[in-house]
């Protein structure tokens, strides 16, 4: 809608929105904002919403003037997060996003898992055998999943904290089918 989204590090739940129609004017970082449920980790921006993940779920919001005089509207949409912001990729009317549970697509409504419906779900939850996902050092921070899209087929990496490739998986979407690929570590698409 014309706008750029932003949540800066010091505010990890408040997200920001630029003035229209130059968004290189000055923000109205006290007037025009909204607070999310829990710290952002990411967005994606669809025809008819506006997607905004964290690491315990998504919430959506619909709507196009921000703050003040809004006409938006925020609501959670499931409690499946995104991790990393490297693995969000928006393809038409689809988002694929991951964690360590699995990899998943929505249209801005349910998620659907892509690793568990491809069969590949615990070999999925393996490659995070050292993942630490709680205070007072999660590995989301230092942990990639980094995803793309290209032809109807998603590439995932997944590198450690010490920047070792975990794996490197390719998804036909529409049949659900997994490869193995080797010889690339990409930390993103």
């Amino acid at each position: 809608k014309s706008r750029v989204v932003d949540a800066f590090a010091s505010t990890t739940n408040q997200m920001f929105f630029s003035p229209t129609p130059d968004v290189n004017a000055a923000w109205d970082t006290a007037n025009s904002f909204i607070y999310a449920d829990n710290p952002i980790s990411g967005f994606a921006a669809l025809n008819n919403a506006l997607l905004i993940f964290s690491a315990n779920g998504f919430e959506r919001i619909i709507g196009a003037t921000p703050p003040p005089n809004s006409d938006m509207d925020r609501a959670p949409v499931a409690p499946v997060g995104c991790t990393d912001t490297r693995s969000i990729v928006t393809s038409g009317p689809y988002v694929y996003f991951a964690n360590p549970q699995g990899v998943y697509l929505t249209n801005g409504s349910t998620p659907v898992s892509l690793t568990e419906q491809g069969g590949i779900d615990t070999y999925w939850r393996s490659l995070f055998s050292g993942y630490v996902s709680a205070a007072p050092a999660p590995s989301s921070s230092t942990w990639t999943i980094a995803a793309g899209y290209w032809r109807g087929f998603l590439f995932v990496s997944v590198l450690n904290d010490s920047r070792v490739l975990q794996a490197t998986l390719m998804c036909d979407v529409s049949r659900r089918a997994w490869w193995r690929l080797s010889n690339i570590k990409a930390m993103c698409y």
